[in-house]
């Protein structure tokens, strides 16, 4: 039992590491260049350059920006750095959903949750910075969360 849930850790860790590399790859695509690279809550654990793992590893991450470089992106940039976290965890979950469901579920599941716009402690959602309009963020928040709880469900009837 124990085993099961360091597994389900170690897929959580690596789809937080791919869906923050997500983020830092379409920063760097359009000449953006990240001054951090965190992943985890709490204590910072290790420090090298801007990669920063603090104690509560699969909790979650972030990829931040100097303030000089954010504040001269088009929407257009900004939008395809917030879609660069999403698109890596659906992608990564439909390829390896075949070969080891639970993980491609938990990254699918990532991917759509984090396209759902609200306010998040560190700033926004990668969903309210994809969908900026009124119209759009109920839109999406309607459709995506949906099709989470959709997944959600799915993913329990085949694993219980």
């Amino acid at each position: 039992m124990l085993l099961s849930y360091l597994i389900v850790c170690a897929y959580a860790l690596a789809i937080v590491l791919l869906h923050e590399a997500g983020h830092y790859m379409a920063a760097i695509s359009i000449g953006v260049r990240p001054n951090r690279f965190e992943i985890g809550r709490g204590p910072v654990i290790w420090r090298k350059g801007i990669f920063v793992f603090r104690f509560f590893l699969p909790a979650g991450g972030r990829v931040n920006y100097a303030d000089e470089n954010w504040g001269h992106l088009t929407q257009n940039q900004v939008r395809w750095i917030a879609l660069g976290g999403p698109i890596v965890s659906i992608l990564t979950g439909l390829v390896i959903l075949p070969i080891i469901p639970i993980y491609g579920l938990m990254s699918l599941f990532c991917g759509i949750t984090n396209l759902i716009p609200f306010p998040a402690n560190h700033g926004q959602s990668d969903g309210s910075y994809v969908f900026q309009g009124a119209a759009q963020v109920w839109t999406s928040r309607l459709l995506l969360g949906t099709l989470a709880v959709v997944l959600l469900v799915c993913s329990l009837w085949m694993f219980c």
